[in-house]
This record gives C-alpha cells, sequence and structure tokens, in this order.
C-alpha cells in the first residue's frame, strides 16, 4: 500500500516541464493583459483628440446685412482665458438670450439658419449674445471644449 501512494504523489507533483509550460501560459496571459491595456488607452487617446478637433470657420456677413444693430464684444473664458468673440444685439434690455453653435459652426452660422434665429429673437424684443465657441470662428484655442 505504501508503494501505490508513492505512486500517486509522484504523478499529481508537476514536473519542471509542467511548471516551464505553466510560467508560459501565465507570461503570454499577463502580456496579453499589457497589450489590451495600452491599446485601449492609446484608441482612448486618438479618439480624444479627433473629437475635439474642430475647423474653424469665419463668420459670413454681419447682424447690420438683415438691418440689425450689434455691437462686438470679447470676454476671457472662466478656466485658462481663452479670448471669445462675438456680437451682442440689443432689443428691449429686459430679456436676453444666448444662442451657442455646434461644431465646426461660428456665431453667425447661416448654414443652420443661426442668423435667422437671431433676427427673429431681436423683433420678438429678445437681446442676443452669439459667440464663436473657443477653437471656432474669431475665438482663441485650438480645440473645441466638450462643455
Amino acid at each position: 500500500m505504501t508503494a501505490a501512494v508513492a505512486a500517486v504523489s509522484r504523478a499529481k507533483r508537476p514536473g519542471p516541464r509542467d511548471r516551464g509550460r505553466r510560467r508560459l501560459a501565465l507570461y503570454l496571459a499577463a502580456g496579453l493583459g499589457l497589450f489590451v491595456v495600452v491599446g485601449y488607452l492609446a484608441l482612448s487617446a486618438y479618439l480624444a483628440t479627433q473629437v475635439t478637433l474642430v475647423v474653424r470657420h469665419r463668420a459670413e456677413g454681419t447682424p447690420a446685412d438683415l438691418g440689425l444693430v450689434y455691437e462686438p464684444v470679447a470676454f476671457a473664458s472662466a478656466d485658462d482665458a481663452i479670448l471669445l468673440r462675438g456680437w451682442y444685439l440689443p432689443a428691449s434690455g429686459e430679456r436676453a438670450v444666448v444662442l451657442v453653435h455646434g461644431i465646426d459652426g461660428n456665431r453667425w452660422d447661416t448654414f443652420h439658419h443661426q442668423d435667422q434665429l437671431a433676427a427673429l429673437l431681436v423683433h420678438a424684443g429678445y437681446d442676443v449674445l452669439t459667440f464663436d465657441l473657443r477653437g471656432s470662428g474669431e475665438s482663441g484655442g485650438d480645440r473645441l471644449g466638450l462643455g
């Protein structure tokens, strides 16, 4: 009986070849995990830079083209003092609206009819502030701020 127990215990004990295979599997798993983490970080960085890129378009025309009175305005962003430029269109002085353009737009985005919306609001008695977001139109900055 002792010879049978000794044979079973020898069979369960991993040999040098099994330990080498386990070590290789562990290294492969760690390498694959590292590859996945580095790939995820690289893809995240690439997507973040692509999402914040903007195509700068200058405003075509002015509110005067629609018979509106306006004043140029400029103010610094709160976080990093990027200079933002825009127009203030006065109406009644009692109510005001801030118009913000979309990605790749500008303060007087005629393609999305922001100019028409501003005119409609002024004629309805609203003061309107419309400005170029960072990285857009005539405002400073190289990238779009995501909120």
